[in-house]
């Protein structure tokens, strides 16, 4: 015979680097996602607590007068729409509480004008 061995050769049972490369991302990406919802919780907790420190809420000042009596979002199905959520909120707190202010400000005003 002519040295040929016996059936097909052979070829190494290593896996394709491509699929490693493949597998490596899977795994980078899950951890990526991981640490943006770490992040995205962390910031609506300090959300939450921010507003939980209301200067309403201890009866220091008194709660402004316009007050709008639209229905709350429907839940969040998502850690991002749960940020988007608390940012919405925060914000309009916020410009409440300007609001209120300026009218305190502008009765004072009035006030020492009189």
């Amino acid at each position: 015979m002519l040295g040929l061995a016996d059936g097909p050769p052979t070829k190494d049972k290593s896996p394709d680097p491509s699929s490693l490369h493949h597998a490596a991302q899977k795994v980078v990406d899950e951890r990526i996602r991981e640490e943006r919802r770490k992040r995205a919780a962390q910031l609506v907790a300090r959300l939450k607590s921010s507003s939980s420190s209301d200067p309403y809420a201890n009866g220091t000042l008194s709660s402004p007068r316009v007050q709008t009596t639209t229905a709350p979002p429907p839940p969040p199905d998502s850690v991002p729409a749960a940020v988007a959520h608390a940012v919405v909120a925060s914000l309009k707190r916020r410009q409440e509480e300007s609001r209120a202010s300026a009218e305190a400000e502008a009765k004072i005003t009035v006030c020492l004008v009189k």
